[in-house]
């Protein structure tokens, strides 16, 4: 099956992850940010096809693992690159929030579209 490449898959995460360090030395920080966030993304995405076409436990184990580091790195690479960017987690949101909570989705987006000195109500607050 498609396991045969598998040795080829560790071989590009590994490459990667050199260049990923090489790229934070050899280049300025907007740049690095920049082929650093590509760079975590092919990981992720070579996590994944790991874990597809890994045969044992050890193999899919590490797939996943490279998975989960990966969608680590995008999600600092997104924070590094966007710094004023707001990130807010709603507990027991679906994949559907204009359906599930649309009044709180609209002041939410309302709210952050607002010059700060137009706000005329507080930041929104989790809902539940």
């Amino acid at each position: 099956m498609l396991s045969k490449y598998y040795p080829h898959l560790l071989q590009a995460l590994a490459v990667a992850a050199g260049f990923v360090v090489l790229s934070t030395f050899a280049f300025g920080h907007s740049t690095a940010n920049a082929i650093d966030f590509a760079i975590s993304i092919a990981i992720t995405v070579l996590g994944v096809v790991a874990v597809a076409v890994g045969r044992g436990k050890v193999e899919r184990a590490i797939g996943l693992a490279t998975v989960v580091l990966g969608a680590w790195s995008n999600a600092r690479g997104l924070r590094a690159a966007a710094p004023q960017a707001t990130v807010q987690v709603w507990p027991g949101m679906g994949d559907h929030p204009q359906r599930e909570r649309p009044r709180q989705v609209a002041h939410f987006v309302e709210w952050h579209a607002a010059p700060a000195e137009r706000r005329s109500s507080p930041r929104p607050a989790l809902a539940a």
